[in-house]
C-alpha cells in the first residue's frame, strides 16, 4: 500500500520538480503537519544523499522520526539525533544509549547514501568535530587484515573507547591475551576479535550477558 502511494506521488509533476530543486537552491515549502512525514520519506527515497530534518524540540524530533520511519520504503534508514544533554522536563536517556544513537545518526549524515536524520534546532548549537576528524577516528577491521594488536588498542583509546574488564556497553573494549572484545559505539552488539600474531584470525559477535561467542562475520 505504501509502496503504491510512493509510486503515485513520485509520478506527480510538482513532486518531480521539487525533487530536482532540492539541494540546488533554497526552497520554502508549506505543508500541514500530517503531510510532512510522507513528503520527507518520499523525497529522501528519491535522493542519493542523506536528509537532515530540523524541528523545534527533541520530543517532536522523536515523534517525526517515528512517523517518517513508518512511511519509509526500500530500506531507507531513519535516525533521530539526540541531544548531548536533556533539557528540563525532557526524557533522560542512559549515556551509553544516547552515545550510540548519536554515533549512528552522525555516521548516516557522512555516508553518501539515502537516509533521514531528525533532530531539534537546539542541537545545531552544539560544537562537533569536523567530518574529516570524525572519519579519521573510524576503525574498520576485517578477517585476514594485519594490524599490530597494540596499535589497535592505542587507536581505540585515541578514539575515546574505554577499557573494561568485561565489555557490556557501547564504547568499551577489553583484551585477554590475543583476543580483543569490542563494542562499537554505533553497533547493536559487541564483537570478539581473535588475533593470530598480527593477523585477525576471526571476528565473532558475542552476547553481553553470557559473554559467549556467536555468529562469525568477515568484518
Amino acid at each position: 500500500m505504501i509502496h503504491q502511494l510512493f509510486t503515485a506521488i513520485q509520478k506527480l509533476a510538482p513532486f518531480q520538480s521539487l525533487r530536482r530543486r532540492v539541494g540546488r537552491e533554497r526552497l520554502a515549502v508549506s505543508l500541514v503537519d500530517s503531510a510532512k512525514p510522507l513528503a520527507v520519506a518520499a523525497l529522501a527515497s528519491a535522493q542519493r544523499n542523506p536528509f537532515l530534518v530540523v524541528t523545534h524540540s527533541q520530543p517532536r524530533a522523536a515523534e517525526l522520526a517515528s512517523q517518517i520511519r513508518y512511511f519509509s520504503v526500500g530500506g531507507l534508514e531513519v535516525h533521530e539525533l539526540p541531544a548531548h544533554d536533556a533539557w528540563p522536563y525532557e526524557p533522560i536517556e542512559t549515556p551509553a544509549d544516547a552515545r550510540r544513537r548519536r554515533a549512528v545518526a552522525l555516521s548516516a549524515l557522512l555516508c553518501p547514501e539515502p537516509a533521514v536524520v531528525v533532530t531539534a534546532a537546539s542541537n545545531l548549537l552544539a560544537k562537533l568535530d569536523s567530518p574529516e576528524s570524525y572519519l579519521a577516528r573510524r576503525i574498520a577491521l576485517a578477517v585476514g587484515e594485519r594490524i599490530p594488536l597494540t596499535s589497535l588498542l592505542e587507536r581505540l583509546a585515541a578514539a575515546g573507547y574505554q577499557p573494561a574488564d568485561l565489555v557490556v556497553l557501547p564504547g568499551q573494549f577489553a583484551r585477554r591475551g590475543g583476543i580483543v572484545d569490542l563494542f562499537p559505539i554505533d553497533a547493536e552488539a559487541p564483537y570478539r576479535i581473535d588475533f593470530f600474531g598480527d593477523e585477525i584470525d576471526s571476528i565473532r559477535r558475542f552476547d553481553v550477558e553470557t559473554q559467549r561467542s556467536g555468529d562469525a562475520v568477515e568484518q
